[in-house]
């Protein structure tokens, strides 16, 4: 497993046009295999789903698993930012989304994670307004204990 934050970084030229020209051809690969999915899925468009026989509806069960499966491989690769989607850059796994974020993003703090929502005070919104409130009763709290004269 690898650890969260690992960064791939290439600084070799040659090195970078090589994984450059990889990443799109295993991105234009995909891309096109789901092309051909769609294909596929256009068949069963004129039919309604309760007209379609059970192999048709397996058929394209199968298609619709192949096309989405793909499409999460791909998100979750090292070939393209899971936010982004920039295939040009170095690479950082980030353990949270299981997937790959080019460093820009990671270090800007720019890719998403559920956990980010009730980790982060930046994101947890219900921890900020606790936090407003405490404020808010620690300035005016003096005001209210003073004792009225």
């Amino acid at each position: 497993m690898m650890r969260d934050g690992k960064r791939i970084v290439i600084k070799t030229p040659f090195l970078r046009d090589l994984r450059r020209n990889l990443r799109s051809l295993i991105i234009s690969a995909v891309h096109s295999e789901v092309k051909m999915l769609d294909q596929f899925l256009k068949m069963y468009e004129n039919k309604s789903y309760s007209q379609l026989t059970q192999d048709e509806r397996e058929d394209r069960e199968k298609f619709y698993e192949m096309k989405w499966s793909l499409i999460d491989s791909l998100c979750s690769s090292i070939c393209e930012c899971n936010t982004c989607t920039r295939s040009d850059r170095d690479m950082v796994y980030v353990e949270d989304v299981k997937g790959w974020c080019c460093t820009e993003c990671y270090d800007n703090d720019k890719y998403f994670t559920p956990s980010k929502l009730y980790t982060s005070p930046k994101y947890n919104y219900v921890a900020w307004y606790n936090q407003k409130k405490e404020e808010f009763n620690r300035l005016y709290k003096k005001d209210r204990e003073e004792p009225l004269e």
